[in-house]
């Protein structure tokens, strides 16, 4: 993995963090059938060890994303890009190359 692309994978999940501290969300949508109508492929990161949100709202997020992919992070809790942010780099640089 080249660092620029390392890096681009921390920026973003700096500001999944960011966008979660500014509007109050902490996993859980308030609009789920609003995610039905999202185009984009989506990756979802999980750890398995989240006491904060379960993995159950990882799971609705699978299942009302069209083109959603659900990554669990082993020995991780809720907190991936702070707890393993080379696994999630790693994870996000995959999925942004998959074709």
């Amino acid at each position: 993995m080249t660092s620029s692309l390392a890096a681009r994978a921390r920026a973003a999940a700096i500001q999944m963090t960011e966008w979660r501290s500014v509007t109050g969300t902490q996993g859980e949508c308030d609009f789920p059938h609003l995610l039905k109508t999202m185009r984009a492929p989506a990756l979802i990161v999980w750890g398995d060890d989240d006491k904060v949100v379960p993995i159950s709202a990882g799971k609705r997020y699978l299942e009302s994303l069209p083109d959603a992919h659900l990554e669990i992070v082993k020995s991780c809790g809720h907190a991936v890009d702070m707890e393993q942010p080379e696994a999630l780099a790693k994870l996000v640089t995959n999925f942004i190359g998959r074709e």
